[in-house]
């Protein structure tokens, strides 16, 4: 019941915010703030998170698609082969579905660069922040079966 109330002072005050303060909501009116103080989301906030959740969902499957084809190229190009033509029917595909966000030749590169170096960076199956790496495996204690 406290937790509702103050998030009706938030919202009467500042309207609904991310985390970071970035507005999602900015004009709650005096009707949404009773049922957001009597433990109700208003309609108009629910269906803004669920349309920004969709947003962002569909985002990651779009990415993981991305992400899925760079791995294939970059495997191909590791094993010292050229890319399978199965391959480049995967990147003429999601090129043809997302022209504004092309996989090129240039960033197959770029994904293959950094997956190397994330590869010689790796030490007992993680890698970590270079600037931290050496601090944070002297604090962790020593190994007992190693």
């Amino acid at each position: 019941f406290v937790r509702d109330i103050m998030k009706t002072g938030r919202y009467a005050a500042d309207g609904v915010e991310t985390w970071n303060g970035d507005p999602i909501v900015e004009d709650v009116n005096p009707w949404e703030l009773l049922l957001q103080a009597n433990g109700f989301t208003p309609a108009r906030v629910a269906e803004r998170y669920e349309i920004n959740n969709r947003l962002k969902n569909r985002e990651r499957k779009i990415m993981d698609e991305r992400k899925d084809i760079h791995k294939a190229a970059s495997d191909a190009i590791s094993a010292g082969g050229p890319i399978p033509e199965k391959v480049m029917d995967m990147v003429r595909d999601f090129n043809k579905r997302f022209p504004e966000y092309p996989i090129t030749g240039q960033t197959i590169k770029q994904s293959f660069r950094g997956r190397q170096r994330a590869k010689q960076r790796n030490e007992y199956g993680i890698s970590l922040n270079p600037k931290l790496n050496a601090r944070l495996r002297s604090e962790v204690t020593l190994p007992v079966y190693n």
